[in-house]
């Protein structure tokens, strides 16, 4: 008969747990009686031995060392939460130091020290040092050839840090607050453990996941059967689930008790509890009251609280003061409250910025020849023709349209480029005779233009989440126009205009439906009554932003180049002489239009 001694119930199931591994396991010291060497099969020249666990509190820290003959080689199991698992690999841990130290009592962040051999490989051992609950723990290793020194000191947390910390303990891989659904997409986080059973009580293995999880686990009654099972290194969470859903078994938490169960026990568990619920909210007394909306329609969100009224709830809107009034049990009221406050949220408003931008370039260059040529041969001029007719001849120059037989000041070529007042610049030259029987001009005329333009316009808009805006700036042109009816004068808007309907998502960004329109009247193209054309510049489209950040919704670059030659046929073609006789044009036009937006989220 083997006899533990024990100082309370955990160091009990922690005895309990290392019985369990040992009687699985066939080679067992305990299996083969309590005077046989439980290293029998194990060749002990190739392992260290632990030759002490020595423990020390001082000042709010702790000192735990681990004494070896030689050099141990260890691993710790990362990623554990209120506790450090030390497991040291092919050494021999004596009998007497195979127990869980209760070190709660002393002024130290530790709690258990608690030191047993792997149940899965004899020559590996395990040391589990458990944490105090209050707080975090920072720990700093150091090893020396034959001993291991591990320094504990308690790290305080603020009011935020603490609420933190316990929220993430409390989440687990898996949801055990409910029933286990088979199938599901679980991720797994605990600590990882190994294990090898054949043919064993599923009651036991669960005592074992109890007492590594740190759970209180109560197993129903009709819980039973066996399980074959070998895992290495996997999260504990993740074999306890295996476990359950191998055995048909469901699990449901309770503060720090686990409770285990049949799925049809559990299932059974909770209608009863919905029905009992239903049941007892019968009697329950009724109570009203009057909730204010603020940002809200309280029409709007009466149709999403309906649900959640019982059977004998009612729920009434006050539109005068924009509140709800809910007569129903006193839970229901309060889930309804915490639902209409949730919905009443503050709606964000956005300006949007917008940024239109037009350049222009134009270039214009003409080259224009215009010359002369005139004879007279008269009495007047002195070279008479001598003859009864015709007594005069004269050759030259007329101009389009003149009657004819005139001549004089008219050019031959008559093909000058747009000189005049303030642009290009005309060069001339006149011969003549003294008599003035002879007369030969000439002028030449150039002309170079280019224009440069920007125009930045920036309209702004502040508006709702989700409601559309619109700002407008322009003129409207008067049109007439005749018909049966008589002369009616119709207007065409040439204006500046900005229509958005903005909508914030959940990530900061702003999904945005845009219109601009940039139209405004040009006076180089004109109707048939004078009035100018519109000279449209439109863009339309959808697009996603973050907030502040500038994109560009749309761009268009137009570029007209044109040269233009007027001449007279066939003499504009001689060589060397031919620009007597022609006119030369070039134009090059460019228009570059670019829309920029930038949204803001205001809040």
């Amino acid at each position: 008969m083997v006899y533990l001694k024990y100082k309370n119930i955990r160091n009990f199931n922690i005895c309990i747990a290392v019985l369990l591994f040992m009687l699985l396991i066939p080679n067992s010291g305990i299996a083969q009686g309590i005077n046989d060497n439980p290293y029998s099969n194990i060749n002990t020249d190739q392992l260290n031995v632990i030759e002490a666990i020595g423990f020390e509190a001082k000042e709010g820290k702790a000192i735990v060392t681990i004494e070896s003959d030689n050099l141990v080689v260890y691993e710790t199991t990362p990623n554990e939460s209120g506790r450090l698992t030390l497991k040291l690999k092919d050494v021999i841990l004596a009998q007497k130091f195979q127990v869980a130290r209760d070190v709660t009592e002393y002024d130290s962040p530790l709690s258990f020290i608690s030191s047993f051999r792997d149940p899965v490989k004899e020559d590996d051992v395990l040391i589990v040092i458990e944490y105090k609950a209050e707080g975090e723990v920072e720990y700093d290793l150091k090893q020396n050839p034959d001993k291991i020194t591990i320094n504990f000191q308690k790290v305080d947390l603020d009011s935020n840090e603490q609420i933190i910390a316990q929220s993430e303990s409390d989440q687990w891989a898996f949801d055990i607050s409910v029933v286990s659904t088979p199938g599901a997409i679980k991720t797994y986080r605990g600590e990882l453990v190994s294990f090898d059973f054949k043919d064993a009580d599923v009651r036991d293995v669960l005592r074992i996941l109890s007492d590594i999880s740190g759970f209180n686990m109560v197993v129903a009654k009709n819980v039973e059967g066996s399980v074959t099972l070998k895992l290495n290194n996997i999260p504990w969470d993740q074999a306890l689930d295996i476990v359950l859903e191998d055995a048909g078994l469901g699990a449901v938490v309770e503060g720090n008790v686990l409770k285990i169960a049949p799925l049809s026990t559990l299932q059974a568990r909770q209608q009863a509890l919905q029905k009992a619920s239903q049941s007892n909210e019968q009697f329950e007394p009724l109570i009203t009251k009057q909730i204010f909306i603020n940002y809200a329609r309280a029409e709007e969100l009466q149709p999403l609280a309906d649900p959640i009224l019982s059977n004998r709830g009612d729920m009434r809107i006050d539109t005068r003061t924009n509140s709800v009034l809910i007569t129903d049990t006193p839970a229901r009221v309060a889930q309804i409250s915490e639902l209409l406050q949730d919905l009443d949220t503050r709606t964000p408003q956005v300006l949007i910025e917008s940024r239109i931008v037009q350049a222009t370039l134009d270039f214009t260059r003409e080259l224009g020849v215009q010359w002369g040529f005139n004879y007279r041969a008269s009495a007047e001029t002195g070279n008479p023709t001598g003859a009864t007719f015709p007594s005069s001849v004269a050759a030259g120059g007329t101009s389009v349209g003149s009657p004819f037989g005139t001549n004089g000041d008219s050019f031959i070529v008559d093909l000058p480029a747009a000189a005049g007042t303030g642009a290009g610049g005309v060069f001339g030259l006149v011969l003549g005779s003294v008599t003035g029987a002879y007369d030969l001009d000439i002028r030449l005329s150039a002309l170079e233009n280019r224009g440069d333009g920007r125009v930045l316009s920036s309209p702004k808009v502040l508006t709702l989440d989700n409601t559309p805006a619109r700002i407008e700036q322009g003129v409207s042109i008067p049109f007439l126009s005749v018909s049966a009816a008589g002369t009616q004068t119709q207007f065409v808007d040439a204006t500046l205009r900005l229509e958005v309907t903005p909508q914030v998502t959940n990530d900061e960004r702003v999904l945005m439906t845009i219109k601009v329109t940039d139209n405004a009247p040009d006076a180089t193209l004109q109707g048939a009554n004078g009035q100018p054309s519109i000279r449209r510049n439109e863009a339309e489209t959808q697009v996603l932003s973050a907030d502040g950040e500038t994109i560009v919704i749309g761009g268009i670059f137009t570029r007209s180049i044109t040269d233009s030659e007027s001449s007279v046929p066939w003499f504009s073609r001689i060589p060397l002489f031919g620009f007597l006789f022609q006119n030369t044009s070039t134009r090059d036009q460019r228009r570059e239009l670019i829309v920029f937006i930038t949204p803001r989220i205001v809040r």
